[in-house]
């Protein structure tokens, strides 16, 4: 359970940061 949501996290960090990348 926790390791999911530590990955659901990381994945989430990313995807942020590669929008940001993008469009910032």
């Amino acid at each position: 359970m926790i390791t999911i949501a530590f990955i659901s996290t990381i994945f989430r960090t990313k995807f942020q940061f590669h929008m940001i990348v993008h469009f910032g």
